[in-house]
This record gives structure tokens, C-alpha cells and sequence, in this order.
């Protein structure tokens, strides 16, 4: 009765804690924008595309084997090709992580250190943040864990159903990601060890059954050989060179860099391996499989250190290829050795203090450091987008030469039909400039940024001044957009009026400001065609009688708005409508001029700039 109550109460945790879980990899899963290698995954795995194009992909540009891709390309089928739906498979997986890793400390000890995994894993920084990103990084921890778990399985009984289950899981996670291929080499290795470590019928047992598995591992992986094959050949690659210190970094990022607790992770490691070093002296690879703590260590022991080994020596020999999220595959054994630190304390009292204080500081730094929820921390392509096609009535072109293929997707989503120029910057700039064909002969184009992309300043492209004007920019998260409009332009539907740009009133360089110190000024003549219009005007101006001035707009003699400015130089939008071509001049009045010299108050009005833009 007693253990079936532990049982009930080992299996309650557990579903409480994944729903913990989902709760968590659910919670603002659309805040973030889509990066560059989600909106890849938007593209590669897009339904409209036919099933060729999707593995053509994997031979060019996307560096990963395909059941992630094609989880995806299901996905969107069924709920719609949205971001949403992309990332909602990820967090599926990441909450099944946690049953797996729970799954996993069962198989190694008992339920308590299965339980003690899947705390961990629920608040750790690297599961939580890869569940929430469209990419396979979920699936790759989801499918060590399960690989692991039936290999000990397996160790222990060779069985038809564990070597079924074991290969299943490991053609999974060959087909998750190209670092399982490490994984498989461990858990080959390890299989080897405790084959010769074996005598008579048992060893023959083990030995034939791994020779199954793997007979049925490497034909099962035969269909994706040649794209194995193509990613193998690759010379070149963006990872930078390694650190020498790179197993630090790493094991630091897989927890989010939190200071303070570093030094509890570092203790429960201390804890673990000072327990093995005190039970070092009876180790004996014969009876590992009946002594968890050895069993554990020795697992943890080749499990990182072949997975590390072999990409970081051709990192060294052949092309740089360690990066974190790469070796997320080692991650449940780091906290599996972080919960056996744990669970080494047998009283209850400390165990659960430092379980307690281990949640506690991992959900510190997630919301209240890292602000997780509430902090932009990935590229604003979304947001960049969607500005861009707001402010681009005319769907004029837009230059994007390094992130363009990954724009397309929002740019599809808010409706653009702006035509892409994905050539150089400067090659397209110039072709403007110079009008080289019909195509770029233009009123006006945008040119756009992200992913580490720096906004160019108006000295960037040479020459383009004599022609066009910087009408519009703002900076994003790793994103920005310029928009530039020809001075000369035939569509009447751009234009910005700074300070030089007045035939009257006082133009302060210094400031670069005209000032209004009575009555109106009146900007240089412009071609408005029939349209709707908004017109922005940045103005500050300083007070008298406690009263700050109140500007009149018109547009020729019909008054289209009003407004008192404040001390701060602030952008004001109007909306105007012109209902036939017109020959416009914009004027601004101020309508309530004060001097009070006894105070030393003057009231006058500043501006800086005037953005006139046709809207949709």
C-alpha cells in the first residue's frame, strides 16, 4: 500500500510539474518577434511549398536533419502558417522533456531523482528559451533524454522491446539534429565497455542485441545519408573559432549566465563528484549497472565528453563548429548530475532547501534579470515589418541585402507588394542614383536591416543626396528602416520640410530650427496630388503667461489643424485630404504671440521639421 502511494504521489508531481511547464512555455509565446533562423524555418517548412522544395533545403541552406521541418510543415497545415503555430511544436516538445528527464532519473535511481530532473529542467534558462523558438533545439534535449533513458534500459536488459524502444528514440534524434551522431558514438562506446566487462551467454546476449540495434539505427538513417554526406563537405561556417575556456561558457550559458546561481550549480557538482571520488575505491565496471552512482558518473563521463571531443578537434582541424545550443544534447546529463547533487542529501531538510533555493534563484533571473517576459531580447523583424509596410502607401521598393529571404515572410503577412532588392546596398543605391533601367527609375525606396545589420548614416551612399531626401528611420531590436524620397519626385506623395526649407522666418543653424516669433512662415511650394495625407510637424516653443504657443496649419488658405506645443520638442501627426492636384504651400501661424519683459517671458514657437506622406 505504501508503494503504490508513492507511486500516486511521484506520478501527481510529476504531471503538476509539467503543467507548471506548459504554463511557462506557453506564456507569451508570441511576444517575441520571429529571429533570422525562425523566420528560416517560416519559409523552409512553408505549406504552400511542395514537399521537394522543403528537402532541397537541406542540401543548400538549412543545416539540420528534417523531422523538426517536417513536425513544422504538419503543424502549419493543420493550425496555419503562423508564428504561433511555429513555436507551439517547441514548447510541446520541451514540456515532454521534462517527463523524459523524469523518466531518465527513474531508470538511474527512483522516482525522487526522476522528480528533481524535472524541476530543474522546468525552470532552466536554456530549455525554457529554446522551447519558445522555432527551431529543433527541443526536440535534440527531448530525444537525449529518451535515447539515454532505453540505453540504460537496454544495459540492463537487452530485450526485444528495449532495443526497440532504444532504437527508435536514437533514429529520432539522428534525424533531430547532426550532434545526436556524437551521442550515438558515446552510447556505442559505453555499449562496448560493458559488453567485455561481460562473460559467457550474457555477453553474447548484450553484443548481439547492440549489433541489432545499431544494424537497425544505421538503416533506419540510410535514406538521409547523402544529405549527411552534402553538410559534411561544408568548409566554411559563421561559428567563430573556439574559446579555450568554451566549456565554462557553456555550462554558464546553459543556465543563463545567472551570477548568482552559479556558485549553487558549482556546488552541486562538487557534491556529486566528491561522492564518486569517495566511492572510487570499489568502483568496478562489472557491477556499475547495480550501483547508480557509478553508473550515473560513468554515463555523465562519456556522454559529454565524446559529444564535446569530436566537434571541438574538427572545430580545430577542419571548421569551427561548437556553439552552445548545438551541445544542448549534453544538457540532461549536466542535470542529471546537478539532481544527483541533490538527492545525495539525505535530509530532507537540506534536499528540499536546495531544490527550493535552485528554483528560486533560476526564476530570479528569468523574470526579474533577464525580464524573459517582458524585455525584447530578439530581432524586431516583426515590428520593423510592419512599420515599413504602414509607412509604404505606394509599395515602393525595399533594400535588404542580407536579410531579405527571412523578411518575405511578414512581409506576406501585413500584405506588401513591395518589390526586394537583395543585391548590395550600395550596387542597388547606386543603379537609383543613375537610373540604370526602367526598374530603378523610382519616386522613392526603403532600405531596411536587422540581425546585426548597422543603420548607414546620410554620408553612406555617395551622391544619393543630389537626388533623394532621408524622408523617414527608426530604430528597432537589431532592426532598423530608412526611407528616401527623390527631391524632384512625380508622385506628390513625399516630402519633408526642414529648417532651410522655409522662404521666411528666422533659421537658427546652430539648432537647425526656424523660429516663429509672430505670425506665420511659409514653406517652399509643392506638387500635392488627390490623396490622403498625413502630415507630421516637429516644434517645441517656450511660455509666457504660463501658456505655450497654439500653431495654426494650413495647407494654401484652408486650415486642416491646430495644436499648442509644449517645451519639449515633440513629433504632432495630422490627417489631411487634397481633393484635387494642387500647387500647395504649408504655412503655421501663431495666433497667440506674448512678450512680457517684466517677467522675461517670451512666447515663441521652434520647428525643426515637416513630413508631408500620402497614406493608403
Amino acid at each position: 500500500m505504501n508503494r503504490i502511494y508513492k507511486i500516486v504521489r511521484a506520478e501527481t508531481a510529476i504531471l503538476l510539474i509539467c503543467l507548471i511547464a506548459l504554463v511557462m512555455r506557453l506564456w507569451g509565446l508570441g511576444f517575441q518577434s520571429l529571429w533570422l533562423d525562425e523566420l528560416q524555418t517560416m519559409n523552409e517548412a512553408n505549406p504552400a511549398l511542395g514537399w521537394g522544395e522543403l528537402f532541397n533545403f537541406f542540401k543548400t541552406g538549412e543545416h539540420h536533419p528534417p523531422l523538426f521541418f517536417i513536425t513544422e510543415r504538419i503543424f502549419f497545415s493543420i493550425f496555419g502558417h503562423t508564428a504561433y503555430t511555429a513555436r507551439l511544436a517547441p514548447a510541446i516538445a520541451g514540456v515532454a522533456g521534462i517527463w523524459a528527464m523524469y523518466q531518465l532519473g527513474k531508470e538511474i535511481l527512483n522516482r525522487n531523482l526522476g522528480i528533481l530532473c524535472a524541476m530543474l529542467t522546468c525552470v532552466n534558462y536554456f530549455c525554457l528559451s529554446y522551447s519558445q523558438e522555432a527551431r529543433p533545439y527541443s526536440f535534440a534535449f527531448l530525444f537525449a533524454a529518451l535515447s539515454f533513458t532505453w540505453f540504460i534500459k537496454f544495459l540492463k536488459d537487452p530485450s526485444k522491446r528495449n532495443i526497440a524502444w532504444y532504437s527508435v528514440f536514437s533514429l529520432l534524434l539522428l534525424y533531430t539534429h547532426y550532434y545526436s551522431l556524437f551521442v550515438i558514438t558515446a552510447q556505442s562506446i559505453l555499449a562496448l565497455l560493458f559488453i567485455f566487462q561481460e562473460r559467457g551467454p550474457e555477453r553474447k546476449r548484450l553484443s548481439r542485441s547492440f549489433l541489432l540495434s545499431l544494424l537497425i539505427i544505421i538503416i533506419g538513417y540510410l535514406p538521409w545519408l547523402s544529405y549527411f554526406k552534402a553538410n559534411l563537405a561544408l568548409r566554411t561556417f559563421w561559428i567563430t573559432d573556439v574559446s579555450p575556456a568554451f566549456l565554462q561558457n557553456f555550462f554558464y550559458d546553459y543556465f543563463g549566465n545567472a551570477n548568482l546561481l552559479n556558485p549553487l550549480l558549482l556546488f552541486l557538482l562538487f557534491s556529486f563528484f566528491a561522492k564518486v571520488a569517495m566511492s572510487a575505491e570499489n568502483y568496478s565496471l562489472k557491477l556499475v549497472k547495480e550501483n547508480p552512482l557509478m553508473l550515473t558518473f560513468t554515463l555523465i563521463l562519456f556522454w559529454i565528453f565524446v559529444v564535446l571531443l569530436i566537434p571541438y578537434v574538427r572545430s580545430l582541424l577542419v571548421v569551427p563548429m561548437l556553439y552552445p545550443r548545438y551541445t544542448i544534447v549534453i544538457l540532461p546529463a549536466i542535470i542529471l548530475a546537478l539532481a544527483y547533487g541533490i538527492e545525495l542529501f539525505k535530509q530532507p531538510f537540506i534536499k528540499y532547501s536546495l531544490l527550493g533555493l535552485f528554483v528560486l534563484l533560476s526564476l530570479n533571473h528569468l523574470l526579474f534579470v533577464k525580464k524573459y517576459y517582458t524585455e525584447i531580447s530578439k530581432t524586431q523583424f516583426r515590428e520593423m515589418t510592419q512599420w515599413v509596410v504602414q509607412e509604404n502607401a505606394s509599395d515602393l521598393p525595399i533594400i535588404n541585402d542580407q536579410t531579405g529571404w527571412q523578411q518575405e515572410y511578414y512581409l506576406q503577412m501585413f500584405g506588401s507588394k513591395a518589390e526586394m532588392f537583395t543585391d548590395k546596398k550600395d550596387v542597388v543605391v547606386d543603379s537609383i542614383l543613375h537610373k540604370s533601367s526602367d526598374k530603378y527609375d523610382l519616386e522613392g525606396f526603403w532600405v531596411v536591416g536587422a540581425h546585426g545589420s548597422t543603420m548607414p548614416d546620410t554620408n553612406t551612399f555617395g551622391g544619393l543626396d543630389t537626388a533623394y531626401a532621408l524622408i523617414e528611420q527608426k530604430q528597432f531590436f537589431d532592426a532598423w528602416a530608412q526611407f528616401y524620397a527623390a527631391k524632384n519626385g512625380r508622385s506628390g506623395g513625399y516630402f519633408k520640410f526642414l529648417y532651410t526649407d522655409f522662404t521666411d522666418g528666422e533659421k537658427l543653424t546652430g539648432e537647425k530650427q526656424i523660429a516663429i516669433w509672430n505670425g506665420s512662415i511659409h514653406a517652399k511650394p509643392v506638387v500635392l496630388k488627390r490623396g490622403d495625407y498625413k502630415i507630421l510637424i516637429k516644434a517645441k516653443g517656450t511660455s509666457a503667461a504660463q501658456l505655450f504657443p497654439h500653431l495654426n496649419i494650413y495647407i494654401n488658405d484652408k486650415k486642416i489643424a491646430d495644436y499648442f506645443v509644449s517645451g519639449a520638442l515633440v513629433e504632432k501627426e495630422f490627417t489631411f485630404q487634397v481633393g484635387d492636384e494642387t500647387n500647395a504651400v504649408i504655412r503655421i501661424e501663431m495666433d497667440n504671440d506674448l512678450t512680457l519683459p517684466e517677467k522675461k517671458e517670451d512666447r515663441n514657437a521652434f520647428l525643426e521639421s515637416i513630413l508631408v506622406k500620402m497614406v493608403r
